[in-house]
């Protein structure tokens, strides 16, 4: 009987102490949440270019890409000229359609801009985006999507089917030669 006892108190003593760490365990994953708030926006998102959107009301930069600005011109494989910022938008459009996006927050850029990560489901938007040669890996600031890039360019889809300007410089001034005949 002293034994059985025993047994019932070091059991009773194992499941406080167990019980203690659990407490403490949920209350470090409460706490870790509510400081991760600002890390993580999801939402219907509004597309403003190729590579920036809106979620409730915050403007957020896709972290480690470029894509032709709105009013940049490329040439197609026809070599005829089209505004390939414009279809980078509505590549944008067509694959965000009207779902719900999660991005997770990597930085603040110089204009105030959230510059994040975002996905629809499991996958990567930033990614799709290049993998579907709308926009360029952004070296300048992540190495992530490179692959990407390299297998639209060889399948010369998007803006690999023409000839275009990089975007980083075209903000710059570079412009493309246009040869009239």
């Amino acid at each position: 009987m002293a034994r059985i006892n025993l047994r019932l108190i070091v059991c009773i003593n194992y499941l406080y102490k167990v019980s203690k760490l659990i407490v403490f365990f949920l209350l470090f994953v409460l706490i870790s949440n509510f400081s991760l708030g600002d890390e993580l926006i999801f939402g219907k998102a509004y597309i403003t270019d190729g590579d920036t959107i809106k979620i409730n009301g915050k403007k957020i930069r896709l972290h480690g890409i470029d894509t032709p600005e709105i009013e940049q011109y490329c040439l197609n494989q026809k070599k005829e000229q089209y505004l390939c910022g414009k279809s980078a938008k509505d590549f944008l459009k067509k694959i965000i359609k009207n779902k719900e996006i999660k991005c997770l927050k990597n930085d603040i850029d110089r204009y105030g801009r959230i510059v994040a990560t975002c996905y629809i489901g499991e996958k990567d938007l930033n990614g799709l985006i290049v993998e579907n040669g709308w926009g360029l890996a952004y070296r300048r600031y992540s190495k992530k999507y490179i692959s990407n890039e390299k297998s639209a360019e060889k399948k010369a889809l998007g803006i690999w089917s023409g000839k275009f300007i990089k975007p980083w410089e075209w903000r710059k001034g570079k412009r493309l030669k246009i040869n009239v005949n």
